[in-house]
Formats: structure tokens, C-alpha cells, sequence
């Protein structure tokens, strides 16, 4: 029997039709093992739980058989006023489930939960009307689901649609409420559990309905769908026939390939079979496809002019590369030359301006001061009076350079409890940098929008609750301010005007750059093979005579975000299948994710103090790592 076209098969279909295929065949998926990590990181289930604490009297269909999941909601249907949760609805071969249907006599509407949030309606569409780019995948879910209804239920029946959101505009009433909604994973199977008791409540809502039927019908009206020439409807079809033959649409080669999911497994890989029946011969390097090259934009415009490899493209096509010796910058056009260079030459290539890195380090004041921050936003806040996706500022790590290079790490902040932390973290990174007025260094824009956020939030406190909120404000003025003397040096900005080296490949980030500077430097390489991180030569707070720089077989240096301690080695099996597992703490957003673990879940003591050292240890390496790269340049100029 050909698989159902459910609403998350449409879905990805759309974005590819030939994943249809690979999806329904049991190809190897990235995502297929990561349901546990997704639901955490998106906060959708969690909303969905949410939701449908907002009606009461709703009633669930309980059947997993989609046949008998029909029945029963057919079944509830015949009541002339009804709600009810993960109503199923089938026409030939599409089969939907309704986040939350509602009856009310001849009227019908379908509400579609999602995480995703808003603030204002008008958000949802361009200034001619259109759908926005970024909620067109929202709208094309809904309209799927009401297509299905549609056809499904009696036609004298009006359905209309509606989006059910996070509003950012609305704060919620009471603390705790993430943790009334607890993520368990069992059996490899993600579910909620709303566990509050039933005189708590969930206080004000911070979910707005939104009803956009006219979009929704326009879509299903509409002439075409302009990614595949085909109406919305003609499109369903196509899709029913191909699961109907188990048949593969022929692959269409974009920029999109490179995020495939189905590019895992060595046996059965959708992504080598699209590019094998393109090129008819396997891919060696998939590195070294165009959309590879850092920033680059006409990946599409190359593929249908079959150019598809970087060594392909013309070097002339792109900005000349300044004399290293010059005034002038790199810029996003002559890093790529660089890297198509480097490709066609078949060689490593770095490339590094002393001039202008002398110049910026001319400008800046000992002792330096590295800093980085880890935050959380979730789609319902832990704390009172927090907004859906407001930050979190729980953590952050602070590295010190003096004048005569000596490294210490010299401050830190990790808050994980039932008070929102945003305010002490404010505080205490205030007492430790206004001790000088060195030159404080992130990597990243991040902090600074970061602070503007918490500046923002200061504003709002009530003064009689916060004595030194004029003193916050100001020390945020003086990172942050645009004219401000003290205004923190973007370090990523500065290596991206001066700084290129063939193995970083199109990527700039700093987990990318450490193993790179790290191989290509000799000083750096004897002074942190030795156990000197952790003593009196570089004070550390969480680590002791640690050695950063170690060698795999080839004799490369082994990226030192691999080396440290994660929490799935620390949590025991048991806890880990239930509450923890997949996560993993050298990686940002899994910093993100072990933070609302540690609000949300009853750990043991022991597992709860192992996991808060391996998030400082993870934010003291981002710190370092920036630490290394001004040794690197340093070391270069000399």
C-alpha cells in the first residue's frame, strides 16, 4: 500500500520533491534521529501542550491508526459544538491531523499551532500583499490541512483557518511556566507532559489567534506554485502519484543541496544519487561544490548553466585581492578569489595584511578583555513577566591579555535557577570590565544586539526596583554606543578584512578558525602542547594544567572543542534515554538546551554539578579560543 501524503511528507516535498522519495524509502536522514534535540531546540511541542491548555473542553483523538483516527473524529464531528485535538481527516490518499478544530454549528475552523512567533499580523505579509518569504512554509502547511478538511467534511460547512502563535508582545503571568510542559524522551519517541497542578494554571496568554482564511484560499486558488509551474492543487496530485508508483521526481540541482539531510549514509544516500544521476559519476569531494564558497550567491544562476565545481568558475569574476602590504581591506568578493584560487591551484593558501592588523592594535588599550555570552530563548519563558523568545542571559566567560602578554581567565557568570538572571548578569560583567578601560573584544555581533536587547529591558524596570538602573544603562552605553570610545572591537569584522586561510573553506567561525590557526602555527603549537593552561603561568577557573594542542595519527592538531568533557558522558543511561539524551555542550545552541534542562528537570545533585562544569568549561574555551587568535596575529606581525 502506497504511504499516505501527510501534511510534514507535502512539506518536504515542497521544498524538494525528490526527498518524497527517499523519506518514504527509508533512506538515512540527519534528522530522523534527532526528534528529542528538535522538540527542544524549537519549543514546538511544548507550545502545542500550551495551546491546548487554552481550551479546556477540548477532546483528543487518542487513535494512532490513521482509519481509526478518522472514524472517531467523524464520529465527534456529529455533535453540533466540539473541540477537539489532533483531529484526523483523509481524501484518497492525503491524510492530515488538526493541531486544534473547532465546531461551532455549520462553522469550522482549523487552528495550526506553531512555535514560530509575531508581533503583529502585518508581519505575515510584504507591502504588496504577499506572502512573506519567511511564513510562506507556514502558510502551505495550513493550506495543505485545509484542502484535506475541505474535501473531507460536508461542503455546506464554512472552514476557515487560523494560526495559533507565540506573540512577543505579550509577557506571561506567572514564573515557571516552561517547566510546567516537560519534555520526555522514551522508547526514541519525543512527548509532553503538562505537569502543573490543576489550581496553578497557566496565567495570561501568550498566544495570539490569528485568522488569515483569505490567504489561505488565495493559496488554494492560485494559478500556480512558482517553484514547479503547478497549481497547489495540481501539485497535490503529482505528489499523490509519485508515492502511489513509488516513483522519484527527477532532482533538481540548487544552492538547497547543500543543507540535504538525506546526505548520511554511504549505502543508501539521496544526496550522491541526485548529483550521480546529474553528473553520472560520484561525487570525491563535496567540498568542493560552488555553494561552498563563503557568501556566495549565484550558486542557482551556475547549476543551470551546469558549472557546478568550484575549480570551474573564473577568477576574474571576482574582486582583485589587495597587496597584503596595502591599506586596503578584503571584502567578501576577494576572500572568495582567494578560495577559488586555492581550489584551482590545488594548494593551501593564507593570506594575512600585518599592515592594517598593526593599525587596529595600535588603537586598542591593555589590558584586553575577551568576552562571551551563552543565552537562552525559548518560546515559553521560565521566568514572570518575560516575553516568548525573550533572552536569557544565564552565562558568561572573561579572558584578560596585559601589556606584557600575560593571559589570565579572569572572571566568569554562570545563574541557572527559578530567578531570571538577566539583571545580575549585567551587574557583574559591569564590575568586571569597569574595573580599567581596556579594550573589550567579542566574536560576533551577537553580544552587542544582545546588550541592546538587555538595555531595553532595563528601561522597562521599574526604578524603585532597581537602584543602579541608571549606572546599567550607561555601562551598556559605553560597549555598545556607536561614538562611545569604549564601544567593543567585533573581532570576526577585523578577520574578515585581514585575514584568509584556504582550510577555513567559506566559514568563519571561530570553532572553524581555532583548529585552523592552531595547525598553521608553530608558536602555538609548542606553547599549548605543554600543560601550562590551568597553572600560574595562565590562571584558569576551570581548568588545570590542561593541554590544548594534541595530535590525531596524520599529525594534525585535534580541534580542542573535541576534547573537552560533554554531558552525555556524564548523565547515566537511564537519565540520558529519559530526559537528556543526544545532548551534547560543544555546541551553542546544546548550551541553550542543557540550561532548560537544568531549570526543567529533577537531576540528581551530582549529574546537575558535572553538567554546570561542562558549560563553564565549553564558555571558557569561546573566550580562549578568541584569546589564541590575537596571539596568532600577534605572533604574526613579528
Amino acid at each position: 500500500m502506497a504511504p499516505l501524503l501527510t501534511k510534514s511528507l507535502f512539506l518536504l516535498a515542497l521544498d524538494c520533491p525528490t526527498k518524497l522519495y527517499y523519506r518514504t524509502n527509508d533512506y538515512s536522514s540527519s534528522t530522523s534521529d534527532d526528534e528529542f534535540l528538535i522538540a527542544l531546540a524549537e519549543g514546538g511541542m511544548q507550545v502545542g501542550a500550551l495551546a491546548k491548555c487554552y481550551y479546556p473542553e477540548g477532546v483528543l483523538v487518542k487513535e494512532i491508526n490513521p482509519d481509526e483516527a478518522v472514524e472517531k473524529t467523524k464520529e465527534l464531528l456529529t455533535n453540533e459544538n466540539v473541540t477537539i485535538f489532533e483531529a484526523a481527516f483523509r481524501n484518497e490518499e492525503c491524510f492530515v491531523r488538526v493541531d486544534i478544530l473547532e465546531k461551532r454549528g455549520d462553522e469550522i475552523r482549523i487552528i495550526e499551532v506553531k512555535s514560530k512567533s509575531y508581533k503583529n499580523k502585518k508581519e505575515f505579509f510584504t507591502k504588496k500583499g504577499l506572502i512573506a518569504a519567511s511564513w510562506k512554509q507556514y502558510f502551505n502547511d495550513l493550506a495543505f490541512q485545509t484542502f484535506v478538511v475541505c474535501k473531507s467534511v460536508n461542503p455546506d460547512l464554512t472552514v476557515r483557518s487560523f494560526f495559533l502563535l507565540a506573540n512577543k508582545t505579550l509577557r506571561t503571568s506567572i514564573a515557571g511556566l516552561n517547566q510546567q510542559f516537560k519534555i520526555s524522551k522514551v522508547n526514541g519517541n519525543a512527548f509532553v507532559e503538562h505537569t502543573t497542578a490543576q489550581n496553578t494554571g497557566t496565567g495570561l496568554k501568550i498566544l495570539g489567534l490569528e485568522e488569515v482564511t483569505k490567504a489561505v484560499n488565495d493559496i488554494l486558488e492560485s494559478s500556480n506554485i512558482v517553484k514547479y509551474g503547478k497549481t497547489f492543487i495540481e501539485f497535490i496530485r503529482y505528489l499523490q502519484e509519485l508515492l502511489r508508483d513509488n516513483k522519484k521526481a527527477d532532482p533538481e540541482l540548487t544552492s538547497g543541496c547543500k543543507n540535504c539531510e538525506f546526505s548520511e549514509s554511504d549505502e543508501k544516500n539521496g544526496f550522491g544519487e541526485c548529483w550521480n544521476e546529474i553528473l553520472a559519476g560520484n561525487i570525491k569531494n563535496s567540498e568542493s561544490l560552488v555553494y561552498n564558497i563563503g557568501g556566495y550567491k549565484k550558486t542557482d544562476d551556475n547549476f543551470k548553466e551546469d558549472v557546478y565545481f568550484i575549480n570551474e568558475l573564473n577568477e576574474a569574476d571576482f574582486d582583485v585581492i589587495p597587496d597584503p602590504g596595502s591599506n586596503v581591506k578584503l571584502n567578501t568578493k576577494s576572500r572568495q578569489r582567494l578560495q577559488v584560487m586555492s581550489h584551482k591551484e590545488k594548494m593551501r593558501i593564507e593570506y594575512i595584511n600585518k599592515k592594517i592588523l598593526q593599525k587596529y592594535f595600535d588603537t586598542w588599550v591593555f589590558p584586553y578583555h575577551l568576552i562571551d555570552f551563552e543565552t537562552s530563548r525559548v518560546a515559553i519563558p521560565f521566568h514572570k513577566n518575560k516575553r516568548p523568545y525573550q533572552s536569557i542571559t544565564f552565562q558568561f566567560s572573561h579572558h584578560t591579555i596585559d601589556k606584557d602578554w600575560n593571559i589570565e581567565h579572569k572572571g566568569e557568570f554562570l545563574k541557572i535557577d527559578a530567578d531570571c538572571p538577566n539583571i545580575e548578569f549585567v551587574r557583574e560583567l559591569n564590575n568586571q570590565l569597569s574595573k580599567d578601560k581596556g579594550t573589550v573584544f567579542i566574536y560576533s555581533p551577537y553580544e552587542n544586539s544582545i546588550l541592546k536587547e538587555l538595555k531595553e529591558e532595563i528601561k522597562d524596570t521599574d526604578g524603585n526596583e532597581l537602584s543602579d538602573k541608571k549606572e546599567l544603562i550607561g555601562f551598556i552605553n559605553k560597549l555598545t554606543g556607536e561614538k562611545s570610545k569604549r564601544k567593543m572591537v567585533d573581532l570576526l569584522e577585523i578577520l574578515k578584512a585581514t585575514y584568509y586561510d584556504s582550510d577555513l573553506g567559506g566559514s568563519n567561525s571561530l570553532k572553524k578558525v581555532l583548529p585552523v590557526i592552531l595547525n598553521s602555527s608553530e608558536y602555538l603549537k609548542n606553547k599549548y602542547s605543554k600543560p601550562i593552561y590551568g597553572t600560574g603561568s595562565i590562571v584558569s577557573r576551570n581548568f588545570t594544567n590542561k593541554i590544548w594542542v594534541e595530535f590525531d595519527d596524520s599529525g594534525k592538531v585535534i580541534d580542542p572543542y573535541k576534547i573537552i568533557t560533554t554531558p552525555d558522558e556524564l548523565v547515566s543511561e537511564e537519565e540520558a534515554e529519559k530526559i537528556y539524551n543526544t545532548i551534547d555542550i560543544a555546541n551553542g545552541s546544546s548550551a541553550m538546551l542543557a540550561y532548560s534542562q537544568l531549570l526543567s528537570t529533577d537531576m540528581v545533585s551530582k549529574n546537575r554539578s558535572e553538567i554546570e562544569k561542562a558549560l563553564l568549561q565549553y564558555c571558557e574555551l569561546d573566550t580562549f579560543a578568541t584569546v589564541v587568535l590575537m596571539e596568532f596575529w600577534w605572533n604574526r606581525m613579528k
